[in-house]
């Protein structure tokens, strides 16, 4: 009768460049490189340090709802990236079939401002280009430099200019 180690290195190696053998506790362990990842996951809140795959793991695991797949990089469930996709080309095949009226909007505000624009800028230069010869200036302040008015008198034939009365 004799006691032999259940674990081997072959069975160490086996599981990957993270574990060594260890002959003195016949299991395999972390490989002692991996020191600094397993004192920096100690340190972050959420996180546990897994001797098993010699990792950083989260504390409280959750199964995730239909759709969403746990990840562990942020300890919480994360949409599925392939059912995103498919969301996304749905929503998408549903909009192309609706026109959108916003580009057609716009362009016709700018096209209406731009005729508006030019049309104030014709009106001014022409006011301005015939300003001098059509300007009226009708204020007479005193009433005798005035030109005088010329009038004209009809008498009728049976009108008489001497009154008597």
């Amino acid at each position: 009768c004799r006691c032999e180690c259940d674990k081997t290195e072959q069975t160490c190696i086996a599981l990957g460049p993270r574990h060594v053998y260890s002959e003195e506790s016949c299991s395999c362990l972390c490989s002692p490189n991996l020191i600094h990842e397993k004192i920096d996951c100690e340190n972050r809140t959420g996180y546990v340090w897994n001797t098993e795959s010699c990792k950083c793991s989260c504390k409280n695991q959750r199964i995730c709802p239909q759709g969403s797949l746990w990840d562990e990089s942020v300890c919480s469930c994360l949409q599925n990236q392939e059912e995103e996709c498919l969301l996304k080309h749905e929503n998408l095949s549903a909009e192309v079939g609706r026109f959108n009226l916003y580009p057609v909007y716009l362009t016709s505000i700018v096209i209406v401002l731009i005729i508006l624009i030019v049309a104030s800028l014709c009106f001014i230069f022409s006011h301005r280009l015939r300003g001098p010869r059509y300007t009226h200036h009708h204020t007479v302040t005193d009433p005798r430099a005035a030109p005088p008015t010329a009038y004209t008198i009809t008498l009728c034939s049976n009108q008489n200019l001497d009154k008597t009365t």
